[in-house]
């Protein structure tokens, strides 16, 4: 896979930002791209959601990934392992369900495991 530049990674997130709070989210930046010199291997985002959003609703979040290019590869939870243009994307959404009916993904039984554990 290719790397990411901070402005890369800007002109992604500006795409994004256009189209979250139509449904009620927002994104940022975290991660390597933000926080180290140089290009990184993967993009490290978090969307959030406003707060006057009951619940982020996950098929419209990732139909606004799908229109700006982003693919969904793998879902661990709340945390989904992407790509776009051949560069790494880890998104991080702490306030999904982690599921979406439209799209069925493969789980991380470790994620699952650990939070039945902590219950």
């Amino acid at each position: 896979m290719q790397t990411w530049t901070f402005d890369q990674a800007r002109s992604l997130i500006v795409r994004l930002e256009s189209k979250l709070p139509e449904i009620g989210c927002h994104i940022g930046l975290t991660g390597g791209v933000l926080y180290k010199e140089g290009q990184r291997k993967d993009l490290d985002l978090i969307v959030y959601r406003i707060r006057q959003t009951p619940v982020i609703n996950d098929v419209a979040l990732r139909n606004v990934f799908e229109s700006c290019g982003i693919e969904i590869l793998r879902e661990y939870g709340w945390v989904y392992k992407a790509k776009y243009q051949n560069k790494g994307i880890d998104i991080l959404i702490p306030e999904s369900t982690g599921k979406c009916d439209k799209y069925p993904t493969p789980r991380d039984g470790w994620v699952h495991n650990l939070i039945e554990f902590e219950s």
